[in-house]
């Protein structure tokens, strides 16, 4: 029965000086892990960035579409059989669609 006891308060020994051997390696593993996560965190605001732009580009694009669409004179371009816009009716849309979707935005040329 010895022998037993023996083997496992040695194998304890031995895990308890693993246990005190890993001192360090916390600190270890956060210089070597904080560059990866700083550039994840990076990484994901890019993308966020991006991908709000992107939602403003397609919103400011949607825009000029339903301007130019109700700008068109219907009759004039049935009979010219090409399309007519009104010129003051679609600066006043674009400014229309400007003040709702981008208030800070200025039109400068149309």
């Amino acid at each position: 029965m010895k022998p037993q006891k023996q083997s496992k308060i040695s194998m304890l020994n031995a895990l308890k000086g693993l246990a005190n051997q890993e001192d360090g390696y916390v600190i270890f593993l956060v210089v070597l892990l904080l560059p990866i996560f700083i550039s994840m965190m990076g990484l994901v605001l890019d993308l966020g960035w991006k991908t709000h732009n992107e939602m403003r580009l397609d919103t400011a694009t949607q825009s000029i579409g339903s301007t130019l669409m109700r700008a068109v004179d219907r009759e004039a371009s049935l009979a010219a059989k090409k399309i007519i816009l009104q010129d003051q009716k679609v600066r006043d849309e674009a400014e229309q669609m400007l003040r709702i979707n981008f208030p800070d935005a200025v039109i400068t040329e149309i």
